[in-house]
C-alpha cells in the first residue's frame, strides 16, 4: 500500500480528508485497489488541456515542416523513442497526433514504449522476428 493511500473502510469515515486531499489536485489513492479519487472540475480542466495540446500538434503538423519539427522533438518528449527507427518514429507520431482523446493517446504511447523496448533489446528483436515453428498446439481455453 502506498503511503499516501487510504483504506477502502476509511473512505467514509475520513470523507473530510479525502475530499480535501483530492480538491487539492493531487487524487487520492485507495489501497488494494485501481482507484484514485479526484476532484471532478480538475478532472475536467485537465482533459480540456489535453484535447486543446492536442488539436495544437495537430495544427502544428499540418504546417509546412511541422511534422518534421515534431519528429524532432519526439526523442525530447519520449526518450525511451530514441530506440525506435525514424519510420517507426514517425509513425509513432502519426499514431499519437490521429488519437483523438486521452484515453487512445495513453494506449498509443504505452504500445510504442513496449515496441521500443524490443528494439532496445537486440537479443530479443532477433528472437521476435524468427519465423513461428508449423505446430498447432490446440486451441487456448480462458478461465
Amino acid at each position: 500500500m502506498r503511503d499516501d493511500a487510504i483504506a477502502y473502510d476509511h473512505l467514509l469515515e475520513k470523507r473530510a480528508e479525502v475530499a480535501a486531499r483530492a480538491h487539492s489536485g493531487h487524487g487520492v489513492p485507495v489501497s488494494d485497489e485501481r482507484l484514485l479519487i479526484v476532484d471532478l472540475d480538475g478532472a475536467r480542466r485537465a482533459e480540456t488541456v489535453a484535447e486543446i495540446s492536442a488539436r495544437f500538434f495537430r495544427s502544428m503538423a499540418s504546417r509546412p515542416n511541422g511534422r518534421e519539427a515534431l519528429l524532432d522533438a519526439v526523442p525530447d518528449a519520449y526518450p525511451w523513442a530514441k530506440a525506435l527507427p525514424v519510420d517507426q518514429r514517425r509513425a509513432f507520431l502519426t499514431e499519437v497526433l490521429d488519437a483523438w482523446n486521452i484515453d487512445q493517446q495513453a494506449r498509443v504511447v504505452i504500445a510504442w514504449h513496449r515496441t521500443a523496448v524490443v528494439y532496445a533489446d537486440p537479443e530479443l528483436a532477433a528472437e521476435l522476428k524468427e519465423p513461428l515453428d508449423e505446430d498447432d498446439y490446440g486451441p487456448v481455453g480462458v478461465e
